[in-house]
């Protein structure tokens, strides 16, 4: 595989620290914006291929800087937070500054969007409406995030995040577009690790701008 260069968003998170990990196991250049740095060094240590670097990823000129001469962005942000808009944020931004060629994946998005299921839809309304101060606006910002991403000329991929876990999961891992991987759900379970290698493998094709992904 050639070796490309990334940026990530969102390396210390739960999702993102396996995503850097394997990253870098696989040969990438890894340069990971983080709020920080001391935790960013506990949870992902040193690596020669590993650039740690600290900022808001809601900052115009931080987003500008980072992505400069890299190959593609890795956001694996969420917007839990006052005043939820963190992804959406950051998506504007990186839209703006983007070089030609620059790949964009998103890697943590909260809850489902239109490829999820009748019951999975249930749910993440339910989460909205019982947790108004953090899911419920969140998910709204990462619909927005979406809505900038699907109108810009980016070439982006949309990671359609069921529930990811650290923990082993048995099953393979089907990707692809959702014609061909079926619904996502709440309850399918994906590995961190597992994830992050499927990814990393859709970051090489050309013409996959969505990709699904569960266990069967």
């Amino acid at each position: 595989m050639v070796r490309q260069k990334l940026v990530v968003f969102g390396g210390t998170g739960a999702c993102g620290a396996p995503f850097v990990s394997v990253a870098l196991e696989r040969g990438h250049e890894v340069r990971a914006v983080v709020r920080n740095v001391e935790k960013a060094r506990r949870l992902l240590g040193e690596a020669e291929h590993l650039e740690v670097v600290r900022g808001d990823p809601t900052a115009a000129d931080v987003v500008r800087d980072a992505i400069a001469g890299r190959d593609a962005v890795v956001t694996a942000l969420a917007s839990f937070h006052r005043p939820h808009t963190t992804m959406s944020e950051f998506t504007k931004h990186t839209i703006a500054a983007a070089p030609p060629g620059l790949r964009f994946l998103t890697y943590s998005l909260a809850g489902v969007t239109a490829q999820g299921d009748r019951g999975s839809k249930a749910i993440q309304a339910t989460m909205g409406v019982f947790s108004p101060g953090k899911f419920g606006p969140a998910i709204q910002d990462h619909k927005r995030a979406i809505a900038m991403l699907e109108a810009s000329e980016l070439d982006y991929t949309l990671f359609q995040t069921a529930t990811m876990t650290a923990s082993s999961v048995r099953g393979t891992v089907q990707s692809g577009p959702a014609a061909e991987c079926g619904r996502t759900r709440l309850w399918n379970r994906l590995n961190t690790r597992d994830a992050a290698h499927v990814c990393l493998d859709a970051l090489a094709r050309s013409d996959l701008r969505e990709l699904h992904m569960r266990y069967r």
